[in-house]
């Protein structure tokens, strides 16, 4: 059984997170003690760990930071979290175009044009 463990900082900067992912015979748990993480919901710190967004990681090992790589690529974890990044671009980028599109119907019914 191979266990890792990352420190992870809060959104708010003030508390730090563990995420601790673990694997055995084949299985991959991704666990946090973050309130979202311990009742098994979304959890940002883990997710983007996963997607290998490490920014908010205190002190990662690369070594430890390439196992977990490796542990997910070898899981259905790997294309799903593939396609939870596709779709949050896709999404953002139909955030920019809604607020476009927004800022031009406002202009056209204050200026008839």
């Amino acid at each position: 059984m191979s266990v890792l463990s990352f420190r992870i900082k809060s959104s708010d900067g003030t508390g730090v997170y563990t995420v601790t992912a673990s694997r055995n015979s084949g299985f991959v748990k991704i666990s946090c003690d973050c309130p979202a993480g311990t009742f098994g919901t979304h959890c940002r710190h883990r997710f983007e760990l996963v997607s290998g967004e490490t920014k908010y990681c205190i002190n990662p090992s690369r070594n430890d930071l390439a196992e977990l790589a490796a542990m997910v690529d070898l899981t259905p974890l790997r294309g799903v979290m593939e396609e939870i990044v596709a779709l949050g671009r896709e999404a953002d980028h139909i955030k920019r175009r809604l607020a476009a599109l927004k800022k031009t119907a406002a202009r056209i019914m204050a200026t008839g044009e």
